[in-house]
């Protein structure tokens, strides 16, 4: 049994992948926000190419770092910003409006490309704007699929498009450049644009961040109180210091170690691109993957380790597969990261969530720009990049527990689950609500003749019953017994703000609680449909059970 046990498991796993990935792949909307995230990559790595060959002809590393800092350290102001956009106003809006100006600032670079100053102003709005697009993208992503092996699934094609980004878009730079200059490559970029806003201009979304004016309590400082979120945000500040040194490092690691023409660094980074779009193929696996924290570990070292052998002086071959090794852990990076703070953030804080993952990623990538023309002029490109690869592996080190930590408090439990969609209203929610809901439940034991709730009291909380026997009353007299699968608590959420009842424990008993806030911005998903359907049951209870509270058109009862 045993033996047959584990090739059922792998075909029922390789099943939830393959379901995950046809529907993502099939999904319209999905489609053409993938296609329209490609011609964005593409477009912004294109230019980011043209940018650093214009400025290492003009004054070498330092030239290349100083573009670099030009474009990455505004994004440390405007990221809580954005977040806070892509929060309050229509996600779509949000991608529409960053492509087109993308567009057109890079149009601008186009017809100033001969001066680096303009080039540079240029192209630091389609970076700062560009932000904006990105955080929308994977806020949006949630609201576009009903699972969480879907969720994974459309990372990972993400994930896939923007390795082919990050391949096609210096690829292209380079034989443009080679071809017209710079000039010819900023048009091409901005033409992309264009196309990329085209394609989501009508795309349609559910509202989960509806109603984001009445959740004013949604702060970018709540973000920093969840696990998920901190431990994301500390691991991306460590990968990105490496990416701003390789970004800046990549014209002195072709000419100084590679003896090769500057222009090589377009082929370099399309190496690390191409790497990256190979080693997609085989992250489609994680569609249905709970180990998010473990992959997460793999994909820093990944990112890392390949670099220590750079100052060993290999050939052009070597250090382009190295390269592309990189690339790889890259793309399962970028996919586990944002996986786990899709499913360990609320809904209402995604946008501030990636805003700030922005921020740190402009941070990382200006430390790193300006550390390393400095540790280049004493040790070399080859050096340089080993010793900050060298302590990414030092810290992924002293995260591993906290990753195996997530992994288990990201797995939403089977049984608060199947609790929550017994319920008429929940059963309305897709499954990756429910499973974000059940990871908010607290568990709570009553012993016999404990009070869950009292009439006449404040109530901010829902409760779901697991085990146990409750009793209900309204004005001293009993009026009927909650079993297991039952809730109580909506009343007071959705009407008075105070218990119209008191439910005791007839014996010892176990509760499931949500928070007020949690509870109802669930509702508030998709379009409000649960909250009516849960309205509609609060209005009969009412009826049933307490018609002394019974609100009035002018308000609520003697609540």
């Amino acid at each position: 049994m045993g033996q047959d046990g584990a090739p059922a498991a792998l075909r029922r796993a390789a099943g939830v992948q393959v379901a995950a990935l046809r529907r993502t792949a099939s999904d319209p909307r999905l489609v053409r926000l993938q296609l329209s995230w490609a011609a964005v990559m593409v477009a912004s790595w294109t230019a980011t190419v043209s940018l650093s060959v214009v400025a290492y002809a003009e004054g070498g590393s330092a030239a290349v770092a100083l573009a670099v800092l030009a474009r990455t350290v505004p994004g440390v102001v405007v990221g809580p910003v954005v977040g806070a956009l892509v929060d309050r106003f229509p996600r779509r809006k949000c991608l529409t409006v960053a492509a087109l100006l993308c567009g057109l600032a890079t149009a601008g670079a186009a017809l100033g490309a001969g001066t680096l100053a303009v080039a540079i102003g240029l192209v630091t709005v389609v970076a700062l704007v560009t932000m904006l697009f990105r955080t929308a993208q994977s806020a949006i992503l949630p609201e576009l699929v009903d699972d969480p092996a879907e969720l994974t699934a459309a990372n990972v094609l993400s994930s896939a498009v923007e390795s082919v980004g990050v391949f096609a878009g210096p690829a292209l730079g380079a034989a443009l450049l080679l071809l017209q200059g710079p000039r010819l490559a900023f048009a091409v970029a901005a033409g992309l644009f264009v196309a990329a806003g085209l394609l989501v201009i009508r795309l349609p979304a559910r509202p989960a961040n509806a109603g984001a004016e009445a959740e004013a309590s949604g702060r970018t400082r709540d973000l920093f109180r969840l696990p998920a979120a901190r431990l994301v945000f500390a691991l991306l500040l460590a990968q990105t210091v490496l990416s701003g040194g390789l970004v800046v490092l990549y014209p002195a690691l072709a000419v100084d170690a590679l003896r090769l023409d500057a222009s090589a660094a377009g082929w370099l980074t399309a190496a690390y691109g191409l790497g990256g779009v190979v080693g997609s193929v085989g992250l489609f696996a994680l569609a249905g993957s709970r180990r998010l924290g473990a992959l997460t570990a793999a994909a820093l070292l990944l990112w890392s380790l390949p670099l220590l052998l750079l100052p060993l002086g290999p050939a052009l071959a070597v250090v382009l597969l190295l390269l592309a090794v990189t690339g790889g852990g890259n793309v399962l990076f970028d996919v586990t990261s944002v996986t786990l703070l899709q499913r360990g953030v609320p809904v209402r804080l995604l946008g501030r969530a990636f805003g700030v993952v922005e921020t740190v990623v402009v941070i990382g990538l200006g430390g790193g720009a300006a550390v390393a023309p400095a540790l280049d002029e004493l040790v070399g490109p080859a050096t340089t990049l080993a010793g900050m690869a060298a302590m990414l592996v030092v810290v992924t080190g002293l995260a591993l527990r906290a990753l195996h930590r997530l992994d288990r408090e990201l797995t939403a439990p089977t049984r608060q689950v199947r609790l929550l969609r017994a319920l008429p209203a929940f059963a309305l929610l897709p499954p990756l609500q429910l499973e974000r809901l059940a990871l908010h439940l607290r568990r709570t034991e009553l012993a016999a003749g404990a009070a869950a709730a009292r009439q006449g009291e404040p109530g901010s909380t829902y409760f779901l019953v697991d085990t146990g026997r409750l009793g209900v009353e309204v004005d001293g007299r009993p009026v009927h017994d909650l079993g297991p699968g039952a809730a109580f608590g909506e009343i007071a959420l959705l009407r008075s703000g105070v218990r119209t009842a008191t439910v005791v424990a007839r014996e010892p008993s176990v509760l499931w609680a949500l928070d007020g806030d949690v509870f109802l911005a669930a509702l508030r998903a998709d379009g409000g449909r649960a909250l009516a359907a849960l309205d509609a049951v609060a209005e009969e209870n009412l009826r049933r059970a307490a018609p002394a509270y019974h609100p009035s058109p002018n308000g609520p009862g003697p609540n």
